[in-house]
């Protein structure tokens, strides 16, 4: 699954190419037919390989969708119209270094805000910060970052006003300190544009694995999914390009 998720490859091709290196190891070992690695990786259990972090994470969360390859053309097969390709949503958090140190693969219409609770338990160890877009803005978001003692850096929604409840206290200071300097130079002074990290993580993802699920079951789908992630933190720790500022404007 990890070659065939890597290379972006079909599964008769990822015969081939596991056959081939058996060849060059000199190993006498036969690979399984494309249907049953197909079969199979819908039932494998796939986990999020949990990376150490010895100190409080700042984390930042977001959602992007991935299409389903053939998803229109099988509709259409099936039912004899017009199909509408599908697509589901892949929900990660990461710290500010990339690594992604939460994942989940949901159905389209669950809503952004609804799995972050779910991440923040896969993160082991303390959260000093969430950052996330104001698609997190909810009740829920707030209460499970108060649980664990993280600080918040959402973008009130622009007719919040201050409601004076122990659960938006963070949430309340923000709104006021918007209404002081206006909301540009908040994000600015509260660090939020550190959502791009969050932001850059998609756009690697996608570069790499490109931005459509080969798989069909949902389990294979999120299996696919969490393989790519796994060989995102892996290639991140193997090096990250570093940038450095030779001059100023």
């Amino acid at each position: 699954l990890t070659l065939r998720v890597l290379y972006r490859l079909p599964w008769r091709q990822t015969v081939g190419l596991l056959r081939s290196i058996f060849k060059l190891l000199g190993l006498e070992l036969s690979a399984p037919d494309h249907t049953t690695l197909s079969r199979r990786a819908g039932g494998l259990q796939v986990e999020r390989r949990r990376l150490p972090t010895s100190e409080p994470v700042h984390l930042i969360v977001d959602a992007t969708g991935l299409g389903i390859v053939g998803q229109g053309q099988w509709a259409a097969a099936k039912w004899g119209e017009r199909g509408r390709r599908g697509w589901r949503k892949l929900h990660i958090a990461v710290d500010e270094s990339g690594r992604v140190l939460a994942a989940e693969l949901t159905d389209r219409r669950v809503a952004d805000a609804e799995m972050l609770p779910g991440l923040m338990d896969q993160v082991v160890g303390p959260i000093r910060r969430l950052t996330a877009d104001g698609g997190y803005d909810t009740r829920e978001v707030h209460a499970a970052a108060g649980a664990r003692g993280a600080s918040v850096v959402i973008p009130p929604r622009r007719d919040a006003v201050v409601t004076g409840e122990p659960v938006f206290e963070q949430r309340d200071t923000h709104v006021e300190r918007i209404a002081e300097i206006g909301r540009r130079r908040w994000r600015v002074e509260a660090g939020q544009h550190a959502q791009a990290r969050a932001e850059n993580t998609f756009s690697r993802y996608k570069r790499l694995f490109g931005g459509r699920l080969r798989a069909r079951g949902e389990m294979a789908q999120r299996n696919e999914a969490l393989t790519a992630c796994n060989i995102l933190n892996r290639m991140s720790e193997l090096g990250m390009p570093r940038s450095e500022r030779i001059a100023t404007a």
